[in-house]
């Protein structure tokens, strides 16, 4: 690939990463301002419904970060492929660790089945896989420089 080309990718990772973090703080905002006035009327927060549209919602976001992250292993011998990486799978474990948080919040508050599970089947899966994931992928990139480094020396 040539420098041109590096630098589209970049880019498009650069973007992804800031269109995540704002449609996920602009959701958090928007149930915040729901959730306060619901749990002091004792209403559930959503319907069955729309419980059903954020597993949709939050199972999308799993799948196109594991396709985005497996698709960056074909670009690591650019150091920008393997931060944004890095990056995603650090941004997925918390995001993943508040939905489990908020989600044991709404078991402890009495709210329906279908209000707290899918938050916390969400933080069960994205926070283990964010965080497990990420020293698995520093020592993969520890290995490819190794491999370089072997290869140079048995060359010279």
């Amino acid at each position: 690939m040539n420098e041109k080309s590096n630098k589209i990718g970049m880019f498009v990772n650069i973007f992804w990463v800031i269109a995540s973090i704002v449609i996920i703080v602009v959701s958090v905002i928007l149930f915040m301002l729901n959730w306060k006035s619901s749990i002091a009327s004792g209403q559930e927060l959503w319907s069955q419904r729309q419980a059903g549209y954020l597993g949709g919602i939050i199972g999308g976001y799993g799948g196109l970060f594991g396709s985005v992250c497996g698709g960056l292993t074909l670009f690591y011998k650019y150091e920008w492929a393997f931060k944004t990486q890095i990056i995603l799978l650090y941004i997925t474990g918390a995001l993943g660790a508040a939905a489990l948080i908020v989600g044991a919040t709404l078991f402890m508050k009495d709210q329906p089945y279908h209000v707290w599970f899918p938050l916390a089947l969400a933080g069960l899966i994205l926070c283990p896989m964010g965080f497990g994931f990420a020293p698995m992928m520093h020592k993969r990139r520890i290995m490819i420089e190794m491999q370089k480094i072997q290869a140079l020396d048995a060359k010279g």
